[in-house]
Parts: C-alpha cells; structure tokens; sequence
C-alpha cells in the first residue's frame, strides 16, 4: 500500500490505481493533517482500533469516500 508511517503516525497516503479500499495498520495511533488529502478514487477506509486521533482535513476532497 502507499503508506508513509512514521511512529505510529501515518503521515500520508499515496492513492494506487484501481485501489478503492484500504485498511490502515494496526498500531497506527494517528492520521496526519491531510494524509488522504484528494485521494479521489478511494471508497472506503478501514481504521484500527489502536486510532485515537485524526489530524484536520485528513480526508479533504475525498469525494468518493463512502465509509
């Protein structure tokens, strides 16, 4: 997957072609400040249960994004 993580941060989020669904790590305790940022294509985002925070407009202009 395209993910850049970084201390349990997952600071961003690469979109792939004809990927529509992700599932973040376990152990990933945030999503960083627009870390999805016009991942257009994306439908559906899975989060662990280790998430506590997640930064502003971590998904902005993802307007595909259905769950």
């Amino acid at each position: 997957m395209g993910f850049e993580i970084e201390n349990g941060v997952l600071k961003t989020y690469t979109e792939e072609e004809g990927v529509t669904e992700v599932v973040i790590p376990d152990g990933v305790t945030s999503i960083g400040k627009g870390a999805f940022y016009w991942c257009e294509k994306l439908k559906s985002v899975t989060i662990p249960a280790s998430l506590k925070y997640v930064g502003r407009d971590a998904f902005k202009d993802c307007y595909g994004l259905k769950q």
